[in-house]
């Protein structure tokens, strides 16, 4: 039984995928599966013959397969010369065509038994996911229509029968698959297998998400808006993926599990007679320092963000030591749903504020120009260069403080 199982013979899948996720009818669900040089074929591939890059990696644009006996490459696919028009629902058994723009497809004539067959690649080529599909004319519009062409899809496997017509499995009529991705070498291993995924997005991506309806509101878990801006050296390009199914959407995510981000730095005056100090940090409450352990030194905030459990933990430092070491919770609730529902993104307890991180100190100095500030502040976005010098040359000098509770 196992060698009429549908599944393909020979393939070499570099830094991509054969998604086989499929639509069961009797379920109501889409089923994700999906096979590569690491991972074993489970599900034959039906009406869909999808190749999807790997996080991180985009596809070339020379593959090649064979289909039956003809061996076809990129160079076979043509421009439409006709209209294409497709009855599909992208909500059901079409769910791999959610936000392709047919018009843009390409096509590959080949003859049949007398009879015209087309091998679309619907939507033309992409860097993220290739979708192909065999149609033949019919004497209806079963399926749709390619010009005066009546259309019927067919699957990319045909079904075995004994000599008394009993059914036996199916046989794969793809072979020979060779697909290249090329990308980035040191992006850390996805040790979920691309199943769960942070994105960093923004409220374009977000907007594109809505307008598409590319991403099932039961999933939009796997995308989320992180309000602090990484820096771009820690960030790689991928489509949104729902499971192993790749959407059109681009967003970004993190190469490596683990990233870090500076927050703040101040060098800490020596001040007689200290009450008090403390950091103020937008998204957490006050930070009480020892402010002996601490005078004449400087002083490091970050932050260390787990990208798998999205865990964010602060960690503030001098020259030696760590000083404060604790699990923050900055936008944990999703602030999106395509609905268009927006969801705690007022919520002060976990949203990033525009204010910056300050050092507050409560003491006496010799003179009243000895309560000053001293360090650097992460400076704001858009700020001109000039005023970027005076900012700079302000806190090198330290900032007087006029404040008779301080």
């Amino acid at each position: 039984m196992a060698e009429y199982s549908g599944f393909v013979e020979n393939f070499n899948l570099i830094n991509c995928y054969v998604d086989t996720s499929y639509y069961s009818i009797i379920e109501n669900t889409i089923f994700t599966s999906k096979f590569s040089n690491e991972d074993e074929q489970t599900q034959r591939i039906r009406y869909d013959f999808v190749v999807v890059a790997n996080p991180g990696f985009k596809l070339k644009p020379e593959f090649s397969f064979k289909y039956s006996t003809w061996e076809i490459t990129q160079d076979d696919f043509q421009p439409l010369t006709r209209e294409l028009n497709l009855y599909i629902d992208v909500t059901a058994e079409d769910f791999q065509l959610a936000g392709i723009n047919l018009a843009n497809s390409l096509v590959y004539e080949i003859t049949i038994n007398n009879k015209p067959h087309y091998i679309f690649l619907l939507g033309g080529f992409n860097d993220y996911k290739l979708v192909f599909r065999i149609y033949e004319k019919f004497s209806s519009d079963y399926d749709g229509t390619y010009g005066d062409d009546n259309l019927r899809g067919l699957p990319f496997s045909a079904s075995v029968r004994d000599k008394y017509g009993e059914p036996l499995g199916y046989r794969s009529l793809l072979n020979d698959l060779m697909f290249t991705a090329e990308g980035e070498e040191d992006l850390e291993p996805d040790i979920n297998n691309s199943f769960f995924t942070t994105y960093y997005v923004n409220i374009n991506t977000l907007r594109e998400i809505k307008q598409k309806g590319t991403v099932n509101e039961e999933l939009i878990i796997n995308t989320y808006s992180y309000p602090i801006k990484f820096n771009d050296e820690q960030l790689i390009e991928s489509t949104i993926k729902t499971g192993y199914i790749s959407s059109e959407i681009v967003a970004v995510i993190f190469k490596n599990n683990y990233t870090s981000l500076d927050i703040f730095k101040f060098t800490v005056p020596d001040i007689s007679d200290v009450t008090e100090c403390y950091v103020k940090i937008p998204f957490n409450s006050d930070i009480n320092l020892e402010y002996e352990d601490i005078k004449g030194k400087t002083i490091r905030g970050y932050i260390t963000y787990e990208v798998l459990t999205n865990t964010t933990t602060l960690f503030i430092t001098d020259e030696e030591k760590i000083l404060y070491k604790n699990i923050i919770s900055i936008g944990v609730e999703i602030p999106f749903k395509p609905a268009g529902e927006l969801k705690g993104f007022k919520d002060i307890q976990t949203r990033l504020a525009y204010e910056e991180p300050k050092l507050y100190i409560k003491g006496v100095g010799k003179s009243i120009k000895g309560n000053y500030l001293k360090g650097f502040i992460k400076a704001p976005n858009n700020i001109l260069k000039d005023e970027l010098d005076l900012l700079n040359n302000l806190l090198s000098e330290g900032v007087f403080i006029n404040d008779e509770n301080n």
